[in-house]
């Protein structure tokens, strides 16, 4: 496994989408929280040959933290491991007194397209992760689906197939944006509209039913 360093496996063409459940061709992209690819790993299932850790940055002395280091299971592993270290927030005054103040930053988009670039060519695949899979590394996988398909509402359809539950973090997106010369940003806006209507749904949270719920007055 290499850790963020040159690409050496050979040229395989192109990877094709498939199932994101794992059975027959893997998605081109795969998103995870931590343990839940953790899991599925210790389960023998099948995931990308690359991988995009996104964790919670630790200050130098930090005791180890859930979140704040690759496991050891991803680096045996994955053949390639990326790795960034930045909150899940939108901008830095969210922070509050959480340390480091490290929210993400345009390096970390060019270090994914970097990644991409230098393992395209062997096949394979991206798994991404952070702590849920629901923000950081949605973003991360937009991104990477973009730079795969070249057209941004395709990248948008496939994300909402591989990982129905996303809100990609509006701050990555809008990092890519600004690296690629892309329109993902828009595209990101009708994925979490559409993921919080179904949230509504899925909770009955729409307004009659809410009147429902209150209590006569006395």
């Amino acid at each position: 496994m290499i850790l963020d360093g040159p690409g050496t496996g050979p040229a395989t063409g192109a990877f094709r989408a498939g199932s994101p459940d794992g059975s027959g061709t893997l998605p081109p992209v795969q998103v995870f929280g931590e343990n839940e690819l953790a899991d599925r790993l210790r389960r023998g299932g099948e995931v990308g040959r690359f991988l995009v850790s996104i964790g919670n940055p630790r200050g130098f002395l930090s005791p180890k933290v859930p979140g704040t280091r690759v496991p050891p299971i991803f680096r045996e592993r994955f053949e390639r491991v990326l790795r960034l270290a930045f909150f899940d927030v939108d901008d830095v005054s969210q922070l509050g007194r959480m340390r480091p103040r490290r929210v993400a930053e345009r390096r970390d988009v060019e270090r994914v397209a970097r990644f991409f670039a230098e393992t395209r060519a062997s096949g394979g695949g991206w798994t991404v992760h952070c702590w849920q899979g629901l923000s950081r590394s949605p973003a991360v996988a937009l991104g990477l689906l973009y730079l795969q398909l070249g057209d941004e509402g395709e990248a948008g359809k496939a994300l909402r197939s591989i990982r129905p539950e996303a809100r990609p973090l509006q701050r990555v997106v809008r990092l890519f944006d600004d690296v690629l010369g892309s329109r993902l940003s828009e595209v990101n806006e009708g994925i979490r509209a559409a993921r919080i209507e179904e949230m509504r749904v899925e909770l009955d949270l729409h307004e009659d039913a809410l009147l429902e719920e209150l209590p006569a007055a006395e």
